[in-house]
């Protein structure tokens, strides 16, 4: 292989890890038209800014735009794809009149699943009775700031 083919392929790799990398330390906006709860903390509706905490992506902040309401979450990748098709979104599940959010997607192939939620999640489906209502999923399109 040439000098030039290598070099051209390296730059293209470097690039690639630099333009993902930069997605991942980006800020995405959201507003939430009503109060929801992530990891056990109730936030109120209004307007988040959501970014990683770390390079894996495992640990995000969740900051009101107020300053008055934030937390960290934990996460793991979430299975399928995102509901908004190429834009970033919030994914919120609605039980006993309350919004959890559940998810939390970067791209149509990156999302984050809150553990808090999964864990939860599992039980009450465990015990779960068959005459119990089903919970609905709501769709908040966000941005890359």
């Amino acid at each position: 292989m040439s000098v030039i083919k290598k070099s051209s392929m390296f730059a293209a790799v470097f690039l690639g890890l630099f333009v993902s990398s930069a997605r991942a330390q980006g800020v995405m906006t959201v507003t939430v038209p009503f109060p929801f709860v992530a990891d056990h903390r109730e936030f109120p509706a209004g307007r988040y800014e959501i970014r990683n905490v770390e390079n894996a992506g495992t640990v995000l902040s969740i900051e009101g735009m107020n300053h008055r309401s934030g937390a960290f979450v934990f996460t793991m990748a979430a299975g399928g794809g995102d509901p908004a098709g190429n834009e970033p979104s919030l994914v919120f599940t609605h039980e006993e009149n309350q919004y959890q959010l559940s998810e939390i997607w970067e791209s149509p192939t990156v999302g984050h699943e809150l553990t808090a939620f999964s864990h939860s999640h599992k039980i009450a489906r465990l015990d779960a009775q068959p005459e119990a209502s089903q919970a609905l999923a709501y769709v908040v399109r966000a941005s890359w700031q």
